[in-house]
């Protein structure tokens, strides 16, 4: 027997064997004071629904400890547990909670009460217009309790586990398994009405697509779109069922419309529906505009300034909408800086567009860049003969211009190529819608080691210096052409020491020109002495010394002098010169072809001196004997090999 009082006890087993010692065991055993147990209830008001909240007072883990209630029992699994009490109407009801020991000692509290809110309702649910529609069609699920039976005081609609309303009534937006949870004045619920299944049939899918805006002229088109192939379909237009086939319904009704083309407005309505549910069909409609076409712009230019070039451009049309430039440009006037193709492209309010472009004039750098400029070397008899290549293009005026006199122009027209007959300057002028613009200088002369040189065929004479006014030098002289046809003849520097006035003459079939006089204008740098006045004419030259007098010097000072004999020379000629007080140092003597290049050099160390120059290697014609002194052509002589 083991004592009820709580306590520690020894127990001893002793076990006798004959003819051997006593064998003795001692265990103690220690009962525990569990006394009553005790424990805590959340709230002793529930509803039936709603799970109770119990708490063990000094929980102990090796202990068992199992709660009893309604009729039934829950072992326990930690200090605190929810109980479900749901009887059939609302009352007090007992909770006990029984504790066992390791020992197997058993205690049992008593019970506390808790009131249980049992919530009953009668009633059911109905639903219109049907359990199935389609969608998009009204529909209601209603409770409506038994006739003479309370009401709760509010409803939640459930589907599924998923709370989706409140109120008397709900409409449900997706098919599924609707239920009702009623609530009675102390907030519980029941929910043993039962469920209601909802259909909503699916519409099938409609679209259109296609562009809401169509210009006049244009075809525009819309599309339906459905997504089973199996479905009726048919188009209205304007409400009302188009012409065959496109307005009957049938699987295979034309998806495709072709928008009229006159301007208006077409509204198209596209219907598809399932054959076997006709009143759940669907349909897309859309407005389509035609609108007007649109007139081009027109389009002018005008040249603001030529340097820096700058095209003002203007497209003539509606202020609304917008002009989009080809160089990237928005507005109805622009400004470019370089010529070509320019276009527009007007967009109206509409979205219609029109587009027109124009033909800027390219600014005249671009013409004349194909002009040479600088000294060239050309001879004037080949076959063909040389020319210079104009610009392409049509322009106002152009001037081709030679030691300053112009000696083709034309107007409104394509520049011809010039003809090159003799040397000199040359340039050309170009205008066009206001601009004008002059090229460069190209000096044109004969190729000395190519062209063969010949004296010109015209007879002429000029005197030396005749007198100085303080600015120019004026000679004396003529040309007399003996042919049938007039003749232009180019007076120029050998030395380049300045210009001659006029620098080109021509003299008609059979006439004499007298100089009246020739009037010579020196570099700033010339201060008189010796030059070579040259009279060219194309494949030709002739060339007299001239010296003129020398500005910066004395009546007393003495004279540089040259002279060369025998003149005219076979096998050779003796040079002297005497450089007088107008200079100090000999540097070279060089003989000189007319055409300015040097055959023959030699130095010189003295200002006074002979030479004799050997004229076996020279061929026939007329050349220049020069002396250098003081860095300058000083003296100069006209040399004729025969």
């Amino acid at each position: 027997n083991v004592p009820t009082a709580s306590g520690t006890y020894n127990y001893t087993l002793t076990v006798n064997i004959p003819g051997k010692p006593a064998c003795t065991i001692t265990k103690p055993v220690t009962l525990a004071n569990v006394g009553v147990p005790n424990f805590n209830i959340a709230d002793t008001t529930v509803c039936a629904e709603e799970p109770i909240s119990v708490t063990i007072v000094n929980y102990n883990p090796l202990y068992t400890y199992r709660w009893i209630f309604f009729q039934t029992s829950f072992i326990a699994s930690s200090a605190t547990t929810l109980l479900n009490i749901n009887p059939p109407t609302s009352g007090q009801y007992g909770i006990a909670l029984e504790v066992t020991t390791p020992q197997g000692c058993i205690f049992v509290s008593p019970e506390q009460q808790v009131f249980v809110n049992k919530a009953s309702f009668s009633g059911s649910l109905a639903v219109t217009p049907a359990t199935s529609v389609c969608e998009g069609t009204p529909q209601t699920i209603t409770f409506t309790p038994t006739f003479n039976t309370p009401a709760p005081t509010s409803i939640i609609w459930m589907k599924g586990n998923q709370q989706v309303g409140t109120g008397t009534s709900y409409v449900p937006t997706s098919s599924g398994s609707y239920w009702v949870k009623l609530v009675n004045a102390a907030g519980c619920q029941f929910t043993g009405i039962g469920n209601v299944n909802i259909i909503i049939r699916q519409r099938p899918y409609a679209a259109i697509v296609g562009s809401s805006s169509v210009c006049a002229g244009t075809q525009g088109t819309i599309q339906g779109v459905v997504t089973n192939p199996a479905l009726q379909r048919r188009w209205l237009l304007n409400g009302s069922p188009m012409v065959a086939p496109y307005g009957t319904w049938a699987t295979n009704t034309p998806l495709t419309i072709n928008v009229p083309t006159a301007s208006g407005t077409y509204n198209y309505t596209f219907e598809v529906r399932p054959a076997t549910d006709t009143g759940c069909g669907s349909t897309a409609s859309i407005s389509v505009t035609v609108y007007p076409a649109v007139t081009p712009p027109v389009l002018n230019y005008n040249i603001v300034t030529c340097e820096p070039y700058v095209v003002q451009v203007t497209a003539s049309g509606p202020s609304s909408g917008t002009y989009n430039w080809s160089t990237g440009a928005v507005g109805q006037t622009i400004n470019v800086g370089y010529g070509g193709a320019v276009g527009v492209t007007y967009t109206a309010p509409s979205g219609c567009t029109a587009s027109s472009d124009i033909m800027i004039p390219q600014p005249l750098e671009r013409s004349l860049w194909i002009f040479p400029e600088g000294c060239y070397d050309v001879c004037y008899n080949t076959i063909p003969a040389p020319y210079i290549l104009g610009p392409l293009g049509v322009f106002d005026l152009y001037k081709w211009i030679r030691n300053g006199t112009t000696v083709l122009t034309g107007t409104n027209s394509v520049i011809p190529q010039l003809a090159i007959t003799q040397g000199g300057a040359y340039q050309l002028t170009i205008q066009n819608e206001g601009c004008n613009l002059e090229s460069g200088i190209m000096t044109l002369v004969p190729n000395s080691e190519e062209c063969e040189i010949y004296a010109c065929s015209f007879k002429s004479d000029v005197k030396e210096e005749t007198g100085y006014n303080g600015s120019v030098y004026l000679l004396n002289g003529y040309i007399q052409n003996t042919t049938a046809s007039p003749i232009t003849v180019t007076v120029t520097s050998f030395n380049n020491y300045g210009t001659y006035t006029p620098g080109a003459i021509t003299v008609a079939p059979y006439s004499t020109y007298t100089f009246a006089p020739l009037q010579f204008t020196p570099n700033a740098s010339f201060n008189g002495g010796n030059d070579i006045i040259v009279l060219q004419m194309p494949g030709c030259m002739t060339a007299y010394p001239v010296n003129f007098m020398e500005t910066g010097q004395g009546i007393s000072a003495r004279l540089a002098v040259l002279s060369v004999v025998p003149n005219p020379a076979e096998e050779s000629t003796l040079v002297s010169y005497d450089l007088g007080d107008t200079y100090k140092q000999a540097e070279s003597l060089t003989v000189y072809n007319l055409l300015g290049s040097p055959v023959f050099t030699t130095k010189l160390d003295k200002p006074v001196g002979e030479i004799n120059l050997s004229t076996l290697a020279l061929p026939s014609g007329s050349y220049v004997v020069s002396i250098q002194a003081d860095g300058v052509r000083a003296i100069q002589k006209i040399l004729v090999k025969k």
